[in-house]
């Protein structure tokens, strides 16, 4: 291995707030500046050395942020799907994915998509050029779409699969997050990642735990629709609505179907919102399974729910499974009859008998032929083990053979974006000079001229004094007075050519003593001859490396011929399948692009073909839709009245005889009541005795104050009857009076609303005379 001399800047080796000279006014912006320049023209032999370099001109941007904030914007500038930076530390990592490289393992860079990093306390904030722009964000999405999720993995690659698309639809979440991108576009992209993770959920259920984790997947499902509420409302506040809020407003419903806060939750949307088919079949959901109505729940998937509908439920099927089999085994275990297995399967949503029997086992419920067999004595109210989730085929009917991109989509189609060719910052020996990031910062015009380092040649070989020199140390001090002579040099590099097949060391003794005699002493002379062994096994030694060196020069030569012959025909080869491959790509952009224009012209076409004729029997139908409905609820709500009117007066009439009953009750009380007393009086032991023991009989005057008291309780009755028949006369009047004024108000408030929408001059002019009419 030959050391490159690769010069490594200073700043290489400075921690960043060590690159520039401090003060108490801050660092300066030119110092910054020079140290960018000094990066430009430096070679890297290798994409680690090229990764620190771009590491080291980050840096200093940052550091230049930090002094010149206003130099840098929040919206991302990075043109590629990925930065390109990351393409460097990836390769070198060697984290790449089987998606981003070709068949032998090596990346393509255009195909490289930027994959999530978590967020570090001591990170800096990213920089413009490391993240993508809106319209960049919606191409990697629709890149994922039409070429990774299309893809058909096979068993053994889901979970690479889902793990490639996580990463990169995360990434995307979070470059939302940090540019804070209110927009609908933005809105369009997160409603596509939450609705991947709402199928994986559902489709990758059946992998380990180590494959695929289900609580991570629900996280991500979680903060997906979580940043849509937030878009949504920004969007509201501006006046901005979006077409797909109910269905993803449903999902936020459908994750949290055990929450009894669901039904607060959808009163706070909007009007249209809460009242479309996506919330309002969320809410019977939520409500089917709060009350455990098991059939119903199954039954509203099955009729009404859409794939990914399902698949947000699909977490619930267990717990409704087991709840069901509770309610079987309370009302059902006491007669020992079996339930028929083929209507439970249906009911609760398995494809066939066997996985309810599979199912229903878990829990100690015995399923054959004969039916399930809702056995007290056998259940188990928690199993041992949870089944594990399954696939079904009803579910997966659901999707009508459509491609999962359309179903993330939401039906639209979707063509497959250019890959253009990515920014690459090193020239092809690998030297910094076309950077365009670092032109937006430095003014390239204006810098000189870097001095590029020259890249040392490949399998390079020192030339032959060298090597001696190197191998004999004490002879290199002497060699060197002579070596720098030409003539000398020729002549000893003859010799060693001539006579390589002779004695070698004898030669060499010759060519020594020839050479010495004429520049150095007798000394040097028997010096160099003791030491002539040394040199003979060096200089056979790279004679010998130098016959081998050039025996592989021939056999390199002749993989050049070939190289030569073959390359033009693989060329050739490789240019047409690229060709074709772009002519198709062109074409199917053309196409799509042909069809929509072609479908938009024909319905613009329909539409003005068909509007005016078909407009007045839509309006009529609709009026008289309406107007019929209208009817109905009127005649309903005053038949309504009607019979709340009858039903109180028919109280009312009984209420009046239960009065006169309790009155005459209490009056034939009171009579008995002053009976008693008055008898009492009378009796023996009420007689008084003289101290004789004479009885003396009571006077007259107090049998006539019993009497008198008995007198004024009828008096008092007949006064409270006088009153209440008084009250009940003039209530009747005021309930009369009333009503008529109610009346009055209602063919005023009606004779006003058609006032509003035109009525004719006969309208008016009966219209005043019936106020006049209901005034007097």
């Amino acid at each position: 291995m030959h050391e490159y001399n690769f010069k490594i800047p200073e700043s290489f080796n400075k921690k960043p707030e060590d690159l520039f000279t401090r003060n108490h006014e801050g660092p300066a912006e030119g110092s910054v500046i020079n140290q960018l320049q000094e990066l430009i023209g430096q070679y890297c032999k290798d994409d680690y050395e090229k990764y620190q370099l771009l590491d080291t001109r980050d840096k200093l941007l940052c550091n230049l942020r930090t002094i010149s904030p206003a130099r840098f914007g929040r919206t991302g500038t990075c043109p590629d799907l990925c930065p390109e930076k990351e393409r460097y530390v990836r390769i070198v990592q060697k984290r790449l994915s089987i998606y981003e490289c070709d068949q032998y393992g090596k990346l393509i860079p255009p195909k490289a998509v930027k994959e999530y990093a978590r967020s570090a306390a001591d990170q800096e904030r990213p920089l413009p050029h490391e993240l993508r722009d809106g319209q960049i964000l919606e191409k990697s999405m629709e890149y994922l779409l039409t070429t990774v999720v299309d893809s058909n993995p096979r068993p053994d690659q889901l979970t690479s699969w889902y793990d490639f698309l996580w990463s990169r639809t995360r990434a995307i979440r979070k470059e939302i997050t940090q540019q804070m991108m209110v927009e609908p576009k933005s809105v369009s992209i997160v409603q596509r990642c939450a609705r991947f993770h709402i199928f994986a959920s559902y489709a990758l259920c059946t992998l380990e735990m180590g494959e695929f984790n289900q609580n991570m997947n629900t996280e991500n499902i979680g903060k997906s629709l979580q940043t849509l509420r937030h878009l949504y409302e920004d969007l509201a506040k501006r006046g901005i609505g979006c077409r797909e809020e109910a269905e993803f407003r449903s999902y936020d419903i459908m994750m949290h179907l055990d929450d009894t806060n669901t039904t607060n939750q959808a009163l706070s949307y909007r009007k249209e919102v809460r009242e479309s088919e996506h919330v309002r079949l969320a809410l019977q959901l939520a409500t089917s399974l709060q009350n455990g109505n098991y059939a119903r729940f199954f039954r509203l998937l099955k009729t009404r729910a859409s794939f990914l509908q399902i698949c947000a439920c699909h977490r619930y099927f267990d717990r409704v499974r087991a709840n069901a089999y509770r309610v079987m085994v309370k009302a059902y275990g006491r007669n020992n009859n079996p339930l028929e297995a083929e209507r439970v399967a249906n009911m609760l949503g398995f494809d066939d008998v066997a996985q309810l029997a599979a199912n229903a086992g878990a829990y100690g419920l015995r399923c054959d032929v004969d039916g399930l067999d809702p056995a007290r004595d056998t259940y188990l109210g928690r199993p041992e083990e949870t089944p594990p989730l399954k696939l079904y085929a009803w579910i997966d009917a659901k999707m009508q053979g459509a491609q999962l991109s359309q179903i993330l989509t939401a039906g639209a189609m979707l063509c497959v974006p250019s890959l253009d060719a990515v920014i690459d910052s090193f020239d092809e020996e690998g030297h910094y000079v076309k950077d365009p990031v670092l032109a937006s910062y430095v003014n390239m015009e204006t810098v000189p001229k870097p001095k590029i380092q020259p890249r040392p040649p490949k399998n390079s070989t020192p030339d032959l004094p060298k090597f001696v020199f190197n191998t004999a140390q004490p002879i290199e001090r002497k060699i060197a007075q002579w070596s720098s002579l030409e003539r000398r040099k020729n002549r000893l590099a003859n010799v060693c050519n001539e006579f390589f097949l002779l004695d070698a060391k004898q030669l060499v003794e010759q060519s020594i003593n020839v050479s010495v005699s004429k520049e150095l002493s007798t000394s040097l002379t028997q010096k160099a001859t003791q030491e002539s062994s040394v040199i003979h096994a060096a200089l056979s030694r790279q004679i010998l490396e130098g016959n081998l060196k050039r025996e592989k020069e021939e056999k390199k030569e002749a993989l050049r011929n070939e190289a030569r012959t073959l390359l033009p025909r693989m060329f050739e080869e490789k240019l047409k399948t690229e060709v074709d491959k772009q002519i198709m790509i062109i074409f199917k952009q053309i196409f799509c692009a042909a069809l929509k224009d072609a479908q938009l012209e024909y319905e613009k076409q329909l539409f003005n073909k068909i509007w005016k004729h078909h407009l007045l029997e839509i309006i009529d139908g609709k009026t008289k839709e309406i107007s019929a409905k209208v009817l109905d609820e009127t005649r309903a709500s005053q038949a309504a009245i009607i019979d709340g009117i009858g039903q109180r007066l028919r109280l009312l009439w009984l209420r009046q005889f239960w009065d006169q009953w309790r009155r005459i009750v209490e009056a034939r009380r009171m009579k008995r009541e002053y009976y008693r007393k008055i008898m009492n009086e009378w009796r023996p032991s009420r007689l008084e005795y003289i101290s004789k023991g004479k009885p003396q009989e009571t006077s007259k005057s107090a049998i006539y104050s019993s009497w008198r008291r008995y007198s004024d309780g009828n008096d008092f009755f007949k006064e409270q009857k006088r009153k209440r028949w008084m009250i009940s006369k003039y209530f009747h009047r005021w309930r009369l009076n009333a009503q008529r004024l109610a009346a009055r108000r209602r063919i005023i408030e009606g004779f006003i609303s058609r006032k509003r929408h035109g009525p004719s001059a006969n309208e008016s002019s009966s219209g005043f005379v019936v106020i006049h009419l209901c005034l007097l």
